[in-house]
């Protein structure tokens, strides 16, 4: 006999009524093997989410709850924890981290990072008249760091992948020059 809501509904696999009356969904992360569970109000918004937890599963990307929470400056420390390069150079990609990724795209979760962010973010930086080779360095730090997170599975595709384009300042016209 199949499980049945309050409302005479059919419940699937993994598929719960919460006393309360919420739906819950449980599953194990086939990469982690934690148990995890979802919520939901309603039975349909419930299997939307099962709909992207099971195509998640599909592609092999981890969904467990904590790799979710994940942002691009935690992302950053595990992808420099990875980098055998000298102390100096270390240094130096550290201090253009903190100097303008940090406190801007640093605290946007991993999963939620668009690729209108790092658009927005050089636009910003070549209207502050910041030169093309200097935006290229923070596209330098950005995309190894993205790579990382798509070799994990954490993400499907790297949203930073052919952000560059011709930002910088060079391209700039001085109106007193014209």
């Amino acid at each position: 006999m199949a499980r049945k809501d309050n409302k005479g509904r059919n419940l699937k696999t993994g598929e719960y009524q919460r006393p309360d009356g919420r739906y819950e969904y449980r599953y194990k992360d086939e990469i982690t093997g934690k148990r995890n569970s979802v919520y939901a109000a309603d039975l349909a918004s419930l299997r939307e989410l099962e709909k992207k937890i099971n195509k998640d599963m599909d592609d092999q990307l981890i969904t467990d709850a904590s790799v979710k929470k994940l942002t691009v400056n935690t992302l950053f420390e595990r992808y420099m924890a990875t980098k055998n390069i000298r102390e100096k150079t270390k240094k130096d990609y550290w201090r253009k981290w903190n100097y303008r990724i940090k406190d801007t795209l640093g605290n946007i979760r991993v999963v939620d990072f668009k690729t209108s962010h790092v658009r927005t973010f050089f636009s910003k930086l070549s209207d502050e008249g910041l030169a093309h080779s200097t935006i290229k360095g923070f596209y330098g730090l950005l995309n190894p760091s993205f790579e990382m997170a798509v070799e994990d599975g954490i993400i499907r595709k790297n949203p930073v992948t052919g952000t560059l384009g011709d930002y910088g300042a060079r391209w700039l016209v001085n109106s007193k020059d014209a």
